[in-house]
């Protein structure tokens, strides 16, 4: 079964190249990112992995095809907008934003003096804090959705502003906020670039056409990336932990604790989910999984939102992701998966239509949030992460001007 889903994959890579050669064209993220984490998963580098049961690669396939079918049955549909207004400002995009960072500054501030401090302050100091404790609950999340999104804004420009969220993220010692505005930022840049190069028809453009010797650059921030990854895990648990963790096959003891992170990252949430299949057929919690993993803390807390299914179906505690599915299937069984595949489906066909029409720094950065979801998907849900989701409101108030409210 696993190698049919492999030529499922390839084959809808294939054909969306044939209809555009663009990299980001949401077919292809969506294969590639399930391609490369399923091969990935058959190296089973570790005792924690085994084998993928029927049932599990048989979600995977229904998932895979309702996204892909329907994104090119949507592809053939003119579907009509919603118009709505959500405020009316007075302000500009550029005062807006000037706002948007004294704004940050101000709350990062006060979250410190209630905390006593800040995460990297605590790694050395003994006591009982530490940057899984830390933060004002919801406020911190706040603070995340904007060090995200300002920061894929301001990544790639000669603004001396992207070290506010830079430095955040550095205090703050939060890996998943620099890995979302880097990988936001990658796509806002893409399409910057177009968008300078008065490059409108977006479908046929190929990344070297656009990046040319960046693409050397963007290689060497990969690499980056990866080493500050495992250096900043390392920092945290320890290398030594990341071992035990790991659990390696005696053919794998020697891997560089780096290779470990990404790898577990990687692979270790198929395992989840997989042992969660065996141990229920989900329609379990009724939507209680889902408001969990998505209303605020505050909220949750206020309102005692208890699933009533809970068991713990981790396989290692320490790597408490499992895709971006337990969620939906604890609440609604397969149908469930089956109908956020086809939203997330039409959510991406309506947000690169948009993007073909106006290349805006409002559509860009919606979009690059829906990427950065779609790359993520076989990690955790970020369409119902509460830092992430609010970018999609987010984004609109700030990166719209006044008269173009409810004209998209």
């Amino acid at each position: 079964m696993l190698y049919f889903i492999y030529l499922i994959l390839i084959f809808f890579i294939l054909f969306d190249y044939k209809k555009n050669k663009n990299i980001f064209s949401p077919v292809k993220v969506f294969n590639f990112i399930w391609l490369i984490t399923l091969l990935l998963y058959s190296f089973k580098l570790s005792y924690v992995q085994r084998n993928l049961s029927l049932s599990t690669e048989c979600i995977f396939l229904i998932i895979i095809l309702s996204y892909d079918i329907f994104y090119f049955i949507f592809e053939k549909f003119k579907f009509r907008n919603i118009k709505f207004k959500l405020f009316t400002s007075k302000y500009k995009i550029s005062t807006k934003i000037k706002m948007v960072n004294l704004f940050f500054i101000l709350l990062f501030l006060i979250e410190c003096i209630y905390c006593k401090g800040f995460p990297l302050l605590f790694s050395f100091t003994k006591g009982n804090n530490n940057y899984l404790n830390y933060g004002i609950p919801s406020l911190h999340g706040f603070l995340n959705c904007i060090a995200i999104c300002m920061g894929s804004y301001y990544l790639f420009k000669k603004d001396p502003r992207k070290y506010i969220y830079i430095i955040f993220a550095l205090l703050t010692l939060s890996r998943q906020v620099f890995m979302s505005f880097i990988v936001e930022g990658i796509v806002y840049y893409f399409f910057t670039k177009l968008r300078a190069n008065h490059q409108n028809n977006i479908d046929d453009i190929s990344v070297r056409q656009v990046l040319g010797k960046s693409i050397l650059k963007f290689f060497i921030l990969f690499v980056v990336l990866i080493i500050l990854f495992s250096v900043v895990g390392n920092f945290r648990s320890g290398s030594n932990t990341m071992k035990i963790v790991f659990r390696p096959l005696p053919n794998f003891e020697k891997l560089p604790t780096s290779i470990m992170w990404i790898y577990s990252y990687m692979t270790f949430s198929l395992s989840n989910f997989d042992k969660l299949v065996s141990m229920t057929s989900g329609f379990v919690n009724y939507g209680a999984s889902t408001l969990n993993f998505f209303l605020p803390t505050v909220i949750i807390n206020s309102f005692n939102l208890t699933p009533n299914w809970n068991e713990n179906y981790l396989v290692q505690s320490n790597f408490n992701v499992s895709t971006a599915f337990p969620e939906i299937y604890l609440d609604f069984g397969v149908l469930g998966l089956i109908l956020f595949s086809i939203f997330i489906s039409y959510f991406g066909n309506k947000l690169y239509r948009n993007l073909k029409k106006d290349l805006s720094d409002k559509n860009i950065l919606m979009f690059a949030v829906y990427i950065h979801n779609i790359i993520f998907i076989f990690f955790v849900n970020m369409f119902l992460y509460i830092p992430i989701f609010f970018q999609f409101i987010f984004i609109p108030l700030i990166f719209r001007e006044e008269d173009s409210f409810g004209k998209d």
